[in-house]
């Protein structure tokens, strides 16, 4: 935390009851680290949706088959070896200089030598190997305006509905 009381870095002697949301005068910061939200590693990648790949110290959550609950980024379950790839085109030779870089605890920026594109697909269908077609919720209700524009229509109302969306749940796209 920035700018609060001097020695007060962690917003101990703040009378939170006082600060008013609209004048919030205050930076808050998560220090990084491991345990932190995006876990130990972060790939920044700029587009207009602020998405970008990260660690999660809550691995726990690959394990689930019903992955799509986020805050709005993409949690990655082998962070590492696929920033040692964006690296150097090797998924272990880049890692001696991404454990240096965490083990300091302190936000680094490692720049690629050559852009990396980074395309996000949504399927709410997907085939199975075995020619067996699978179906997604469509999180995002975008599916309604791409059967009218198959159809040759215009979608005139898109709801998103699904039962395991709750309202204030974000989700990545």
């Amino acid at each position: 935390m920035t700018n609060g009381p001097p020695g007060d870095r962690f917003g101990r002697k703040i009378d939170w009851k006082k600060v008013m949301p609209a004048e919030f005068p205050y930076a808050i910061q998560q220090l990084p680290g491991p345990a932190t939200a995006l876990g130990a590693l972060m790939l920044d990648s700029p587009n207009d949706f602020d998405v970008y790949l990260h660690d999660t110290p809550n691995k726990k959550l690959f394990d689930s088959r019903e992955r799509e609950v986020s805050n709005g980024c993409i949690r990655v379950q082998q962070i590492f070896p696929l920033a040692s790839l964006a690296l150097t085109d090797d998924t272990t030779q880049g890692m001696a200089k991404l454990n240096a870089a965490v083990k300091t605890r302190t936000t680094q920026r490692i720049a690629l030598d050559a852009p990396l594109p980074v395309y996000f697909l949504y399927w709410t269908v997907v085939p199975g190997a075995d020619g067996t077609v699978g179906f997604r919720p469509d999180r995002y209700g975008r599916d309604a305006s791409l059967i009218a524009a198959l159809k040759g229509t215009r979608a005139l109302h898109m709801e998103m509905t699904s039962a395991t969306t709750q309202p204030n749940e974000e989700l990545s796209p």
